[in-house]
């Protein structure tokens, strides 16, 4: 069996009993895998975050503390890889997700769990602080 028919055959199986899915699998759609900072798009954003434990940095190219964050962030995707996917959106992309979160600063990095936002970072943040965050998001 190829690698592909082994994740169709996974999902099909999370589907089908209702459990969620491994962060594999979430990241897997996004073209990433464990330990990397994936991208999301408008089409992938409500999906991705909507089930398990999410960090996603909005950041913009103009923008010089958010090139600095994600240096960062590439740091904490290694750190916590099978324990939450690590995103990025760029809010060029959707002036919707900008009203959504009201979002005046960057970078700002928003924990979700299970489509809800637990804690929002304004700023450069540390990778301690993140990894933290992640740690306490997975445990509740």
């Amino acid at each position: 069996m190829t690698t592909k028919t082994c994740l169709a055959l996974a999902l099909a199986l999370v589907a089908f009993c209702g459990c969620q899915r491994t962060v594999e699998a979430r990241l897997a759609v996004l073209g990433a895998v464990p330990g990397q900072v994936a991208t999301l798009r408008e089409t992938t954003f409500d999906q991705t975050i909507a089930e398990g434990v999410t960090l996603v940095d909005f950041w913009a190219d103009w923008c010089a503390p958010c090139q600095q964050q994600s240096e960062i962030l590439a740091e904490v995707a290694q750190a916590v890889s099978n324990r939450a996917v690590i995103a990025r959106f760029e809010i060029e992309t959707s002036k919707k997700r900008v009203k959504q979160f009201k979002l005046e600063y960057l970078p700002t990095l928003v924990l979700f769990k299970d489509g809800k936002p637990l804690q929002t970072y304004t700023g450069l943040t540390e990778r301690a602080t993140l990894e933290k965050a992640v740690g306490s998001g997975s445990r509740q």
